[in-house]
């Protein structure tokens, strides 16, 4: 009798485990920062004051993200020490207040009145980032992946100055606008998830959707919202190790 000839089984190669680079770049849309109530008093050019609150939102344009750094691949886990850059350029600076006061010897109490002003600079956000990720096992050249980080981030707003205009209480009037700016620390965390493609022994591509966040600062005397945007980004990881 003859023996059926036995075949022996593939073994797929072991998943290169070591330090790496990683590189990528991609785009960023984040949701509008607003202050909080911020506090006035004035006076008009006849003596008399008036005080008020008013509320600004910030509305940002999407915009570009970097991010690069060292990371050491553990086998299905990886661990990443990375800076971030994202940068939104600013559109239009909107709000609401509510004044009192009085001119020419007329009072008035509370008026409530919106006012748009024409933003300009780039809202930006510099963060360096300890991130870790789950590689999932598919035994073939692409691997999901999930993961996230936290850091150190530095939010950054541009001066603002222009003209606003005021509506409200029946008129519609002009106000001279000049807003400092400035940059503050802040909490920085990211989600991430994606997919790796092994286009070499020492090189992957990837795609990946991330979720970037920082927690609220106070600049210049005032307080801005916490920022959150999403982005998607492509990259390159090339490896040090054999």
């Amino acid at each position: 009798p003859f023996a059926a000839p036995v075949r022996a089984q593939e073994e797929s190669a072991p998943k290169a485990t070591g330090f790496y680079a990683t590189l990528g770049a991609g785009a960023s849309w984040t949701g509008n920062t607003g202050n909080n109530a911020k506090s006035y008093t004035g006076s008009w050019t006849t003596g008399e004051t008036f005080a008020g609150t008013y509320t600004p939102k910030l509305d940002l344009n999407g915009g570009f993200a970097g991010e690069a750094g060292l990371g050491y691949d553990f086998g299905d886990i990886r661990a990443e020490l990375t800076y971030n850059y994202t940068g939104n350029s600013v559109g239009d600076i909107t709000g609401s207040g509510i004044e009192s006061g009085t001119l020419l010897g007329t009072v008035y109490n509370d008026v409530a009145y919106t006012f748009t002003l024409g933003g300009s600079g780039t809202v930006s956000r510099n963060s360096v980032l300890v991130s870790g990720y789950y590689d999932i096992e598919t035994k073939s050249d692409w691997t999901p992946y999930i993961g996230g980080g936290l850091g150190y981030t530095s939010v950054s707003v541009p001066t603002q100055t222009g003209t606003a205009t005021l509506t409200g209480g029946g008129i519609t009037a002009t106000q001279a606008v000049d807003v400092k700016g400035g940059s503050a620390g802040a909490l920085g965390y990211q989600a991430k998830i994606g997919v790796a493609y092994a286009a070499s022994e020492k090189a992957d591509i990837f795609l990946e959707g991330t979720y970037l966040g920082s927690s609220g600062v106070s600049i210049s005397g005032i307080s801005y919202s916490p920022l959150n945007a999403f982005g998607a980004r492509a990259g390159v990881r090339f490896r040090f190790g054999k």
